[in-house]
């Protein structure tokens, strides 16, 4: 299998290792792009993470993506619309392009579009636990009609995922939901504390 990241942080390099630690029977291909790449003070560091999980460090957006059967767009939250656009030209029909940025339901909209506009298949993708020390296996909520098509491909990584309907934002929206539940449930549990 041959996947690509936009993004090379933390959770592209946990899903990695996972992979690799694994020892899946058909170890996936990988390729990334990082902005950080590009940056003189942090590209030697950066393509030195790649090094260690045998990644090949892509010179642009449109390369790394070219290709890959699955593209994970792991960015900050802001970058999500921005990373879709610079990825849109190196995709095609049959790939799926797996958004797995916290970010709102809308963003994800917009990025879908651009993705959907050159006939790859956008997956809403929320990441449900810290990355660590879970790695592929962290919990993962998938929305979107591309749903389906993703997993097996994601099964067959060995990750652990749920579909939750098969429009894009949903998973975004109920990371959202139960992030407000349990910040707020911890915060009222503190002003108990102070209180008492």
């Amino acid at each position: 299998m041959r996947i690509a990241f936009i993004g090379f942080g933390e959770a592209a390099q946990a899903f990695t290792r996972g992979w690799r630690e694994a020892g899946l029977a058909a170890s996936p291909t990988v390729a990334a792009y990082d902005i950080l790449f590009d940056s003189e003070e942090d590209a030697a560091r950066k393509r030195s993470e790649c090094a260690a999980l045998e990644v090949r460090p892509a010179p642009n957006p449109r390369d790394a993506v070219a290709g890959a059967e699955l593209v994970f767009c792991a960015v900050t939250a802001d970058q999500v619309r921005e990373a879709a656009r610079s990825a849109a030209p190196g995709l095609g029909a049959g790939q799926l392009y797996c958004d797995i940025n916290s970010a709102a339901p809308f963003r994800k909209a917009e990025a879908a579009a651009l993705v959907e506009a050159r006939g790859a298949r956008y997956v809403d993708v929320a990441v449900m636990d810290p990355v660590l020390p879970k790695l592929h296996r962290t919990p993962l909520l998938l929305s979107g009609a591309a749903a389906t098509q993703a997993a097996p491909r994601l099964a067959a990584l060995g990750m652990d995922f749920e579909i939750v309907s098969d429009r894009i934002g949903d998973a975004s929206m109920l990371k959202m939901i139960r992030s407000i539940e349990i910040k707020g449930f911890e915060s009222v549990t503190m002003e108990c504390v102070v209180a008492a």
